[in-house]
């Protein structure tokens, strides 16, 4: 039975797509002592603003609940992994999951498409720096109207690939 932290929007599909597991919401105050095996950080999307209404104060105030938070739980869930003995290469899996904004912005999603795209490259470079370690890290692009349910099974086919075929990036 897996252990999986999650953090962001549509907690309870996840929970229900993966009823054989231990699914924990986890937020920078909250995090279980236990070590995962999968994490998933979903960021949620902002609502639109026109450029000349968002304030620097709305920027920094998006990127230090979301951005920062969502950091911070990957950084503490690989301290924690890479403190795993397991047999063979594969410790663990994160997952950061953004919308389409992170590659497509569209008008009035300055807060969304800037926290989106700058954790997409976060996971790229933990990708490159953790795999060789065994921590498998991907960044899965969904466009907002994807079931929950799709994009779990999605993770979970993620979370199970083997390390010699690990995914850095999936663009649904």
């Amino acid at each position: 039975m897996a252990s999986i932290w999650f953090c962001g929007q549509h907690g309870d599909a996840f929970v229900h797509a993966w009823p054989a597991h231990h699914v924990h919401s986890v937020s920078r105050e909250a995090m279980p002592s236990s070590c995962p095996d999968l994490v998933v950080l979903s960021a949620p999307l902002a609502d639109e603003q026109p450029l000349v209404q968002v304030t620097a104060s709305q920027l920094q105030q998006h990127w230090q609940h979301h951005g920062l938070s969502q950091i911070a739980i990957a950084q503490t869930a690989i301290q924690r992994l890479l403190k795993r003995k397991i047999q063979g290469v594969h410790r663990g899996t994160v997952v950061f999951l953004a919308s389409s904004l992170a590659q497509h912005a569209q008008p009035s999603q300055l807060l969304s498409a800037s926290l989106q795209a700058g954790l997409r490259q976060v996971a790229q470079s933990l990708a490159r720096e953790f795999a060789p370690q065994g921590i498998h890290v991907v960044s899965v692009l969904a466009p907002v109207d994807a079931k929950p349910e799709d994009i779990a099974t999605l993770i979970w086919h993620l979370h199970q690939q083997p390390p010699s075929v690990w995914t850095q990036e999936v663009n649904v």
